[in-house]
């Protein structure tokens, strides 16, 4: 009697990457950075960046968002090589948010502004756009400190602030988050 292994297809389908780094390379001043960094996310996907400091982790996250750019290779997102965008349609073309490690807030407008501010930019509608700041207020439980100018913020409560800029944009592709230090990928 013969072995017979038994498999099971998972997918027939091809997974195209929602974001690919493709050979790249950047150098500050003599220093080589990365050096033909290759990269591919897929839908659902979370990837984690870890290593100690100076490795070039910032780098990438600052390179994905425009930031920056590199001096080979190429940032593609959703199939479009991307290198020559600016931040600004990276972030609303690809749904591209940023949590920042630090900051990442209006210091001298209330919460409540900050996050019209953001959702100015982001919502057209405007019924939705107030509609999705106060579900954000309540989500984040930012109702107590609503009035408050973010400078007279705790950290805790500062930080708030910027991880619901991402949920305000209800991003279509990833968030990157210096904050937890990893991509989230979502469905469209």
């Amino acid at each position: 009697m013969s072995n017979v292994k038994k498999f099971r297809i998972k997918s027939f389908k091809e997974i195209t990457p929602i974001l690919e780094l493709e050979k790249i390379s950047l150098k500050f001043g003599r220093k080589q950075i990365l050096d033909n960094l290759n990269l591919k996310l897929n839908n659902g996907q979370i990837l984690g960046l870890l290593g100690p400091n100076g490795v070039g982790k910032s780098t990438i996250f600052n390179l994905i968002t425009g930031l920056i750019s590199p001096d080979f290779g190429s940032i593609i997102i959703d199939s479009k090589v991307v290198n020559q965008y600016p931040i600004y349609q990276r972030t609303l073309k690809f749904k591209i948010g940023f949590v920042p490690q630090y900051g990442g807030f209006f210091h001298d407008l209330t919460v409540y502004e900050n996050l019209k501010a953001i959702a100015e930019i982001t919502i057209d509608n405007l019924s939705y756009r107030n509609e999705k700041i106060d579900s954000l207020i309540s989500k984040f439980e930012l109702d107590p400190i609503r009035d408050i100018k973010a400078d007279f913020l705790s950290g805790g409560q500062k930080k708030k602030i910027s991880n619901s800029y991402f949920v305000n944009f209800k991003s279509k592709n990833f968030t990157i988050g210096r904050t937890i230090c990893s991509f989230r990928c979502y469905d469209n």
